[in-house]
């Protein structure tokens, strides 16, 4: 398998499907888990700062960022929800603070634009917005 970087561009031969955002790394591949590992640890053995880990799905699933990704058998898909690590914060800006108000009603209006776009299955996304509205 080979990954190429260019500046808007993003490709992973050898059928496979490659997502980056700043230093994650999304690679789907049909790359059993023994070959993965020893993909990975060639890419560490050069001199580099930069180290790669991996981590394999979970319960037909695998998180990236805010999503989680799982795939569903009836489909044969994959699909997304918003997910926020259990480690996560469950506080927001104070809406007492001195901050201008477009920057606190903003916060909320992103993080809704983003469970809606990352969720799309009606009782997930139900169930989502009433997590953000707890938080």
């Amino acid at each position: 398998m080979r990954i190429e970087f260019n500046q808007n561009r993003h490709e992973v031969t050898k059928d496979g499907k490659c997502w980056r955002y700043v230093d994650d790394i999304l690679i789907i591949t049909k790359m059993n888990e023994t070959q993965l590992k020893e993909y990975v640890d060639k890419l560490n053995q050069i001199k580099s700062t930069i180290r790669f880990t991996i981590e394999f799905e979970k319960d037909d699933g695998i998180k990236y960022l805010d999503m989680a990704l799982y795939k569903t058998e009836k489909d044969r898909e994959i699909k997304t929800k918003w997910y926020r690590k259990p480690t996560a914060a469950d506080r927001l800006l104070n809406y007492q603070s001195e901050h201008p108000k477009q920057v606190k009603t903003n916060i909320i209006s992103n993080m809704t634009r983003r469970i809606a776009e990352t969720t799309k299955q009606p009782q997930e996304l139900e169930q989502k917005l009433k997590e953000l509205k707890e938080i």
